[in-house]
């Protein structure tokens, strides 16, 4: 029997894709927040400390 490519595979052989939903679990494990909010407090740090620099 022929070796198999990647190629010749087929999806049922590909990589599994992680959802949104995976991604924002893990992420939340991780720093503690949602990927939102961890955007949110971070860009309201910035807008302060540019603010605070003037």
């Amino acid at each position: 029997m022929p070796a198999t490519t990647p190629a010749q595979a087929g999806p049922a052989l590909e990589a599994p894709r992680a959802s949104p939903q995976h991604f924002s679990a893990l992420f939340r494990r991780v720093t503690g927040a949602t990927p939102s909010a961890y955007r949110a407090s971070r860009s309201g740090a910035t807008a302060q400390s540019s603010q605070a620099k003037r």
